[in-house]
C-alpha cells in the first residue's frame, strides 16, 4: 500500500500538526509498548493459544503500518512475527487485490 500510495502517512497527520517528540523518543516508546508482543512471541507464532486468529490480523494490521513508518527498526520477535504474516495467502491476495484497485 506504501508503494502505492507514498504520502499516505503526510496526509494521515501533516507535519504541521506533529507534537515536539523527538523521533528517538518515538521509538524508544514504540519499543515499551511492543515489549508484551516481543515476550509472547519468542515462544509463539501467534498472539491466542499460538493459532492463527483475529489478534493476528487487528495486531498485523497495526504492526504493518509501524514497520513501513519505520518504527520496527531492531531484529526482535515482533519484526519476525509481521514478516511471518505478510507471507500468508491471504495477506498476498489483499496486497494484490490492492494494487489491482489501485492501477486500475
Amino acid at each position: 500500500m506504501f508503494h502505492v500510495l507514498p504520502n499516505l502517512p503526510e496526509k494521515l497527520l501533516p507535519k504541521s500538526q506533529h507534537t515536539q517528540v523527538s523521533p528517538t523518543e518515538t521509538l524508544q516508546w514504540f519499543a515499551k509498548a511492543c515489549s508484551p508482543l516481543n515476550q509472547v512471541l519468542r515462544d509463539n507464532n501467534y498472539l491466542v493459544e499460538n493459532r492463527f486468529s483475529a489478534a493476528d490480523v487487528v495486531t498485523g494490521g497495526v504492526l504493518l503500518w509501524a514497520l513501513k513508518l519505520g518504527m520496527l527498526e531492531e531484529d526482535n520477535p515482533v519484526k519476525a512475527y509481521i514478516a511471518k504474516l505478510m507471507e500468508r495467502p491471504a495477506f498476498l491476495l489483499a496486497d494484490d487485490d490492492l494494487y489491482a484497485k489501485v492501477d486500475a
